[in-house]
């Protein structure tokens, strides 16, 4: 390279290692901050949700029974409570 011309393997590894390094360097930035959140109390029993960057998240409740069979094209029932914590981390 004493030259003044570019080695085109030369060239390519540091393109390589540009893209990697911008890449592997804005992977945090992406990344959600998630962890397990406080456990609330609604009027049909105690669940469980999370902290998605600095978000309380439930995800998961069902707003009334299953509308299945008898129920289908019925208004929605109210659900049945619960004793315990339901946890809310996630889409059912």
């Amino acid at each position: 390279m004493s030259n003044g011309k570019v080695d085109r393997r030369a060239f390519l590894g540091a393109c390589a290692a540009g893209c990697a390094g911008l890449i592997l360097g804005t992977t945090r930035a992406w990344a959600s901050d998630t962890k397990p959140g406080a456990i609330v109390e609604t009027s049909y029993g105690r669940i469980r949700g999370l902290v998605i960057d600095k978000v309380n998240a439930f995800k998961g409740i069902r707003y009334g029974a299953p509308t299945s069979g008898a129920n289908r094209f019925m208004p929605a029932v109210k659900p049945e409570a619960w004793t315990g914590v339901k946890e809310a981390m996630e889409s059912e």
